[in-house]
């Protein structure tokens, strides 16, 4: 697995963000006029449909606190502007990558040796902020012509107060001379109070082969 990038449009599953906008409480330029003292260093007139000023306001707005920023999303913004920083805040940047394969010093039978591998996931929003890492680790035992001692681990994380880690499942298929280990997460993206609408289920399958190496493939390559 080399080292990638790709944007979110492939690789998002929406359940139901399009239809967002009817349920969101939508406000006039009146609320935006009537700002409090401490909005004051946000642009909430922003042009929904211009990529540059949400980017800006998505900065300006991880200012805040999680609450602060609610108000601002509830009270502030049109339905327009509302559907575009839901959008800006899932994943637009996601690169997959090999992270670590190397030996492990440990206590093995003789004629074994063990090795390490971790692959994982990564995404960014809109204004280039993390939202969630997935990881997948393996650790084995070799000997040139079996492998044995499997252990198949996943690791998920959020940077963002919106974004949760539901766990993960997974399996190992132990074949003698090679071992396939698969993971895949699940994360739910929930702002603003407003419910769940939309979910990623990132996978990374690895496999080990008798000679200490190992290759990988995610779903999000």
């Amino acid at each position: 697995m080399d080292n990638k990038k790709k944007s979110r449009r492939s690789v998002l599953k929406l359940t139901g963000a399009t239809a967002i906008g009817s349920t969101f409480i939508g406000t006039s330029a009146a609320a935006s006029s009537n700002k409090k003292k401490s909005d004051e260093t946000i642009n909430t007139d922003f042009n929904p449909n211009n990529e540059s000023e949400v980017i800006n306001f998505l900065t300006q707005l991880s200012d805040f606190s999680v609450d602060e920023q609610r108000s601002i999303f509830e009270n502030e913004l049109n339905k327009e502007q509302q559907q575009a920083v839901i959008e800006g805040l899932q994943p637009h940047d996601v690169e997959v990558k090999l992270i670590q394969s190397e030996p492990v010093v440990s206590i093995s039978s003789i004629g074994y040796r063990t090795q390490k591998a971790v692959y994982e996931v990564t995404t960014r929003d809109a204004a280039g902020k993390n939202l969630w890492r997935f990881a997948h680790r393996c650790i084995w035992d070799y000997n040139g012509s079996k492998v044995r001692n499997i252990s198949s681990t996943p690791i998920g994380q959020t940077n963002s107060p919106y974004w949760s880690y539901e766990g993960a499942s997974g399996n190992v298929d132990n074949r003698n001379t090679y071992f396939i280990a698969n993971k895949q997460g699940r994360f739910k993206f929930c702002p603003f109070q407003i419910g769940c609408v939309a979910s990623d289920e990132p996978m990374i399958e690895i496999r080990g082969q008798a000679d200490g190496t190992d290759t990988a493939n995610s779903n999000f390559d």
